[in-house]
């Protein structure tokens, strides 16, 4: 037998409360936000490309988000869950659950890939455990909001591998990911990229997880098929086939960070290595 809610009780949206418990909610999440430091990335990601070089990026990674935020909501009287689980028979979502003392409680279902190997489950479930702790609560690592039209930062290196004989690229660029073979390509004489262009790139690296400005700005280069100093050298053709490539990646399901891993990133020119 079940019973039904109390009468003044609601749903907003995705959240189960009263109105009062609604507004008690919102004061505390504002105290929260109100102290929130910084969050430093405390890791660094170093990613070798298939052309012999590498490129590294910071990041934020559970366990940095987590020390600074939970303490913070449990001392506003929050609690925060999360619970990998079947939205049906074929979906499978992070629940998560931000609850207050007062009775009010935010929740949703953020859909995960479990696609591949164990350990890339393990991955897409701490991706997403992160990434909606974030978004819940208003968090950013620190950096992560910084436009990304920006050259990327001194923490961001490659090395240049050795020039490859033209029949060696070749060979390369047919092993690369199908989105990218098209991409292999003389930059278009097209103009600058349009704001709505930028907004589309911006959303679909943010729904993808890839937070890092260096991160965005060698994948975009991957795409296009050589190095970029600045997302400002994107002309709009380019644009259009950074779009088209990440929108056909989140269509096919797969994984963001398999499909990252097949890429073949250009070489840079000019920069020094790091063997020297």
């Amino acid at each position: 037998m079940t019973s039904n809610p109390p009468s003044d009780v609601r749903i907003f949206d995705n959240f189960i409360g009263t109105a009062g418990q609604l507004a008690t909610f919102m004061k505390s999440l504002v105290e929260v936000q109100r102290v929130m430091p910084d969050i430093a990335k405390g890791k660094v990601a170093t990613v070798e490309t298939k052309a012999g070089g590498t490129y590294t990026y910071d990041y934020a990674d559970l366990s940095d988000v987590s020390k600074v935020l939970l303490p913070l909501l449990t001392k506003s009287g929050f609690a925060w869950s999360t619970l990998p689980m079947w939205a049906d028979t074929s979906r499978v979502v992070l629940r998560y659950m931000l609850g207050h003392d007062s009775g009010g409680v935010l929740w949703g279902d953020y859909p995960i890939n479990l696609g591949g190997s164990p350990q890339a489950a393990g991955s897409a479930i701490t991706y997403a455990r992160r990434y909606c702790l974030c978004a819940v609560v208003g968090a950013a690592p620190k950096g992560d909001d910084d436009d990304a039209t920006t050259a990327p930062r001194g923490t961001a290196q490659r090395r240049t591998p050795a020039a490859k004989p033209a029949a060696a690229r070749t060979a390369a660029n047919a092993a690369a990911p199908d989105a990218q073979k098209t991409a292999q390509r003389t930059p278009q004489a097209s103009g600058a990229w349009s704001p709505a262009q930028r907004s589309k790139i911006m959303a679909s690296f943010t729904d993808a997880g890839i937070e890092d400005r260096s991160e965005r700005l060698a994948i975009t280069s991957a795409i296009v098929g050589r190095w970029l100093e600045s997302s400002n050298e994107l002309t709009h053709g380019d644009a259009s086939k950074v779009i088209e490539t990440l929108e056909a990646v989140r269509a096919s399901g797969e994984p963001f960070t398999a499909w990252q891993a097949k890429l073949v990133y250009p070489e840079r020119a000019n920069v020094q290595r790091n063997d020297q």
